[in-house]
């Protein structure tokens, strides 16, 4: 049954913050905390994939633009990291270095997680990384960096930002277009 997303961690969002103690997640979580959400900025308005893989092919091409900065494995979890963040759930179940930046996303923006830090840790975040209207800007981000490529939110989250501040936004929808392909009879 589909419904929002869990308040608390489940097993595999524990098991991404274990990961990211470790040095095999670090890499991959910091260049992908970097390079995540860049695939909704004014470079890709003319973009027609999802954001998230203008953000993926950015940093995969980055990393090896002059020689492999990081070995080519290690750039396809960097790529597998952001291309996968806005997609809940999957990337919890892939390689260990691919689900901390969705979970950084969830708990970050979602607020996935939020009860299980201590209230110190999270004044000592937001003192650090002042959040002035944050939902109000987050949400004109990606409408901003979707707005001209409406197709690209069929089947993920991203379908309600444009739904909400979009006028005249149509949601795909599933059905109808099983219902309008002309194989189906």
């Amino acid at each position: 049954m589909c419904g929002p997303p869990p308040r608390t961690p489940c097993a595999t969002h524990r098991h991404a913050w274990t990961s990211i103690r470790s040095r095999s997640a670090s890499e991959p979580l910091c260049i992908g905390a970097l390079f995540h959400d860049l695939g909704l900025t004014e470079k890709f308005r003319t973009s027609r994939q999802r954001f998230a893989l203008d953000g993926a092919d950015e940093a995969r091409a980055s990393l090896t633009a002059r020689g492999i900065l990081i070995p080519a494995d290690r750039a396809g979890l960097v790529w597998e990291g952001i291309a996968l963040h806005a997609t809940p759930e999957i990337p919890h179940h892939v390689a260990p270095e691919v689900a901390p930046v969705t979970a950084g996303v969830e708990l970050d923006v979602l607020g996935i997680g939020y009860d299980t830090l201590p209230p110190e840790t999270r004044e000592a975040v937001v003192a650090a990384h002042p959040r002035p209207d944050f939902k109000r800007r987050i949400l004109h981000a990606f409408h901003a960096g979707q707005a001209h490529r409406p197709r690209i939110t069929f089947g993920n989250v991203k379908a309600d930002v444009l739904d909400r501040f979009e006028e005249g936004y149509t949601r795909p929808n599933f059905v109808r277009i099983i219902e309008d392909s002309p194989w189906l009879h």
